[in-house]
């Protein structure tokens, strides 16, 4: 019955290792939390809660380009769904959350960074979700790999272009330590010919996501 409603609304076809043990709990009537890797299942997960429990499902989003566009596919799909970010308006904010409280909306989506109020983690103790009912897929990607290079600092800027000169090339993402080097690098890249732009929470929200929407193009 459930295969065939994924089927028809969602164009689903099997369930990916993680989804089927969380579906199970939802279908049971309970709570459960979904920690997987990107492509591991997740919206599957939450759109089945929204549809077929009273709840709420709280989603977390890494990107504020994400939550934009799981936002407008949720309401493509009639889904009555909000989010909150920093870059909303007071009045747009409490709207949310009134909306949230009242059960008007069934899924909302919070940025990684809403998880730094107190406040706001006092409430998530709320779900009162068993750790039984917490699954994980793991993070392994077999199309990723991990390598460790020991570099001098005075050589660093040399080898990061000496790296992102090779192939394959492709769209990159260079993580530092602190706002100012993420400045200073994407300065640097720029003058040696690489289209390089920095991303941190320092700047402006709408700067941010116009970064942020540059890039996933």
């Amino acid at each position: 019955m459930i295969e065939n409603i994924l089927q028809k609304r969602f164009g689903f076809s099997q369930f990916k290792p993680g989804q089927s043990r969380v579906v199970d709990k939802i279908m049971a009537g309970e709570s459960a939390a979904a920690i997987f890797s990107t492509g591991a299942g997740k919206s599957l997960c939450y759109q089945i809660a929204a549809l077929h429990e009273p709840g709420l499902t709280l989603v977390i989003s890494p990107l504020l380009s994400l939550m934009k566009d799981q936002l407008e596919f949720l309401q493509s799909k009639n889904i009555p769904a909000a989010k909150l970010d920093s870059g909303m308006s007071q009045e747009d904010y409490r709207d949310a959350l009134e909306a949230a409280k009242k059960g008007t909306i069934h899924i909302l989506m919070i940025a990684v960074e809403r998880f730094k109020n107190e406040r706001f983690r006092t409430h998530l103790r709320q779900f009162l979700i068993p750790s039984a009912n917490v699954v994980r897929t793991g993070f392994y990607r077999k199309n990723l790999f991990l390598r460790v290079l020991p570099v001098q600092e005075k050589q660093k800027d040399a080898l990061l272009k000496e790296v992102l000169s090779g192939k394959p090339h492709g769209p990159t993402i260079v993580y530092v330590t602190l706002q100012k080097t993420a400045e200073k690098v994407a300065s640097m890249l720029n003058d040696h010919g690489f289209e390089a732009e920095a991303y941190h929470a320092g700047m402006k929200n709408e700067v941010r996501e116009e970064v942020q929407n540059r890039f996933m193009a």
